[in-house]
């Protein structure tokens, strides 16, 4: 049996275990991001919420825990590309990911080099593009069936770890956190000044709401997320048990079936209708496969485009039904709808080249609907996400990615592989629990699945800890013990076999298409109307499994291999491993040391100046530890502006002079050109200006004020606080100078205001005008035009 076209030139015994061991440690980092991106819950921003950025939490990933990650993979890649060189030889392991792959290298450079915030774009195209290396690279590793078992039962088992997470948030840590917030009320609602009161009392509102809806995440942040991840766990979970179902005894398939069992438990608890639908075509895709495989295997292409068309229908039957009736689909996918006609507006006023990668959160305030209730980071869909962020040739790339992966998928099988779904004709398919048939020359079994149980769990446990390792002893060992548990049991469980010596079982595969393709399809169509598609937890398992597909589509009968490449060939095709590896690992070592330690060293810095209790007044404060701080991050990461608008929040409060907001207002041109896009710069500098005014008295200064300020209207032209912001000033414009224009102004801007509040059906209450607040901007407005 011979799987993928793997052959080699004058290697010697020893070079063989080399390369081999070699493999197998690349293979063993890979497998590893699995379970660790799953729960170390990693962000691409340094920004945290004004309410909880005083806590001194417990470290975890942060972004440069990504551009760590995203070197790992391209010195993985590196590794690979120059061995096989060392080795003259050839993988011949493509898996249609390659041509989209370059399409959306293009467009992510385009895009990053005209977004304004520059840190979110890279991380973002970094981490993406991380991924479909990731998919390629671990292709190349699974050579044999027992590198595919491995694979399914690290997915698995990690999926395990975070349906142990979801229980233990559902009946443990939700009930806890909600007796605490109960409690201590009075205590959270406490704020400085009434505006702050006010905006503290919404955000705690809409917190205890979700508190209070239960809805389990896991180690995601949003329960979306987790449902489209725990579609891929129950699916792979389906395919392990089918992989066993003919081979081996029945209880062999037990603890998969109780884990997928387990996750569809917990995909129910998120709460996420979508993901529900999804699971279930996903459910059916799989099931239907298998009643028409011989129709299939006659016609794989056919059956690939059949899906290909029945989704691009149904797509269109959505934004068909939502264009005539947006509320018919329930509130969730009413304010999709809302995100996706913003996206519509930012396309069309922005053009097709994408505002980079992260930024969409930066222009989506522009071009939002009034009765949106959200300003949301990201549009909620992997096709919107794609056209917005990297343009029309971004999505095209995405969308060859696919493609690519089914035009593999769907060509070159023989009918024996797509009815039986495994590595060996029909004849030689066993009763279920026959064994081994003794006719065949199997080869040895694979490796040994303690040995994989422990390097694993080393790896990813390892790296979880350094992550927390700032946090005190006993969190680390509360966060770490049952996640370590449920790994190690949940491994031996899925991994182990009956009669396979405690090594993972070499054998033909069974058929494990038709449940993997399906958990593909499924995650597709959600991450369709969701998150899950751009989240490192989630998209990880998601081109993990891509790279299983594809390996177990190479997978061919002895008989149906080609035949070997000439030396020739293989020496000729030689020059290009060495080349691609170089830059590899070239790009490696440049994202280590030009993005992954300065970021390291931004966000060390940001705790510190977050957490540092700093004196009230100027002079204090630029003496703290916390001015260092936040002027040293400022310098260590030029590419981000959070310090920049952090310090400069804390300046504001400190203003005392007309030298101190030249101080502070030097800065914000500092952070125009690291952020522009942000209305964060522009607020600072109406206020600034606006501070100036008051201890100068010029009026100059009070009309930049107001310039400042209606850019930041501008920026969010649907929020009726910025608009009562620039009625002020512009009311104490007219109260300076006696300007009828300005009073004006400040009437409309009054006026506009109360009807954009009015306008806000589904915003909750807490964040809408209140009845006093209301009949005093009336009452205001009423003096304002008798004074014309």
């Amino acid at each position: 049996m011979a799987q993928g076209k793997r052959t080699s030139l004058h290697a010697t015994p020893s070079a063989e275990a080399g390369s081999a061991l070699v493999d197998k440690f690349c293979l063993l980092v890979l497998l590893a991001w699995i379970p660790l991106r799953a729960v170390i819950g990693e962000t691409h921003t340094f920004e945290v919420p004004r309410l909880f950025r005083h806590l001194d939490v417990p470290d975890a990933a942060m972004p440069a825990t990504t551009f760590v990650l995203f070197s790992v993979i391209t010195a993985v890649a590196a590794i690979g590309a120059l061995r096989e060189w060392r080795c003259l030889e050839r993988a011949g392991s493509r898996t249609g990911i390659e041509l989209g792959a370059a399409v959306l290298a293009a467009a992510m450079a385009i895009s990053t080099f005209r977004a304004g915030q520059k840190h979110l774009a890279l991380i973002g195209s970094l981490d993406f593009l991380g991924l479909l290396i990731y998919a390629m690279v671990l292709r190349r590793l699974l050579t044999r069936p027992w590198h595919v078992r491995l694979t399914l039962c690290v997915i698995v088992a990690a999926g395990a770890v975070v349906v142990a997470k979801c229980a233990y948030q559902k009946w443990i840590e939700t009930p806890d956190t909600i007796r605490y917030f109960e409690e201590n009320r009075a205590e959270l609602l406490k704020a400085g000044s009434p505006e702050q009161a006010e905006r503290q009392a919404g955000f705690l509102h809409d917190y205890e709401q979700r508190l209070r809806a239960g809805a389990v995440t896991g180690y995601f942040a949003h329960p979306n997320v987790l449902a489209s991840y725990l579609i891929l766990v129950i699916m792979s979970s389906l395919a392990l048990a089918a992989d066993r179902w003919r081979r081996v005894s029945r209880r062999a398939v037990l603890a998969p079936v109780a884990i997928a069992a387990a996750a569809a438990g917990m995909l129910v608890c998120s709460q996420s209708k979508g993901a529900g639908l999804a699971c279930a075509l996903a459910l059916a895709v799989c099931t239907g496969a298998w009643a028409v495989r011989r129709w299939v295997a006659v016609h794989p292409r056919t059956a690939a485009a059949g899906v290909w068309i029945t989704l691009l229908t149904g797509a269109a039957l959505l934004v068909g039904v939502l264009s005539v009736r947006p509320e018919a689909l329930g509130r969730s996918m009413l304010f999709r709808y809302f995100y996706w006609q913003g996206a519509a507006r930012l396309v069309q006023d922005q053009g097709l080249l994408g505002i980079g990668a992260g930024n969409f959160g930066r222009l989506f305030t522009r071009y939002k609907d009034v009765a949106c209730p959200e300003d949301v980071e990201d549009p909620h869909s992997w096709a919107v996400k794609a056209l917005a962020e990297w343009g029309g040739i971004g999505l095209a790339g995405l969308l060859l990615v696919f493609v690519g992966v089914t035009w593999k998928l769907a060509s070159g099988r023989t009918a024996a592989q797509a009815v039986d779904g495994s590595d060996s004709p029909p004849d030689r398919v066993r009763p279920r629990g026959a064994g081994p048939d003794p006719s065949i020359p199997y080869p040895p079994p694979g490796g040994a699945v303690i040995l994989w149980t422990a390097a694993l769990a080393a790896v990813v446990f390892a790296w979880w800890a350094i992550l927390i390792s700032g946090a005190h002893g006993g969190y680390a060992a509360l966060v770490l013990h049952l996640p370590a548990i449920v790994w190690v049991v949940g491994f031996a469980a899925v991994s182990l076999e009956p009669g396979s010596q405690r090594r993972f079982a070499e054998g033909p595969l069974g058929p494990v298409l038709a449940p993997l393709v399906a958990g593909l399809i499924g995650f597709i169509v959600h991450a369709g109307v969701d998150l899950a598609m751009f989240n490192g937890g989630a998209a990880t398992s998601f081109f993990a499994l891509i790279a299983v597909c594809v390996a177990v589509r190479d997978f061919m009968p002895a008989g149906d291999r080609p035949p070997d490449q000439s030396a020739h060939a293989r020496v000729g095709l030689s020059t290009a491993p060495p080349v691609l590896g170089v830059v590899a690992a070239i790009a490696s070592l440049a994202i280590v040391v030009g993005l992954a330690v300065p970021a390291g060293q931004a966000g060390q810095l940001l705790r510190v100046g977050r957490t540092q209790s700093a004196a009230a007044d100027w002079d204090g404060y630029l003496a703290s530890p916390g001015f260092a701080a936040y002027s040293r991050a400022v310098d260590a990461y030029p590419l981000d502006a959070t310090a920049l608008d952090e310090l400069l929040e804390q300046l504001e409060r400190r203003v005392a002079r007309v030298e101190h907001a030249d101080f502070a207002l030097a800065r914000i041109d500092v952070m125009m050109r690291r952020d522009g896009q942000s209305a964060a710069a522009w607020q600072h500098k109406a206020t600034l200006y606006y501070q100036r005014y008051v201890l100068g008295s010029d009026v100059q200064d009070l009309q930049c004020a107001v310039d400042a300020m209606q850019e930041a209207v501008a920026a969010y032209p649907t929020s009726p606080t910025r608009r009562l912001t620039l009625a002020d000033l512009y009311e104490k414009l007219a109260t300076t100078t006696g300007s009828g224009d300005a009073r004006k102004a400040a009437a409309e801007q009054l006026r506009q205001a109360l009807e954009l509040d009015e306008a806000r059906d589904y915003v909750s209450k807490p964040h809408r005008f209140t009845d006093e607040t209301t009949r005093m901007i009336r009452s205001r407005i009423h003096g304002l035009q008798a004074g014309l």
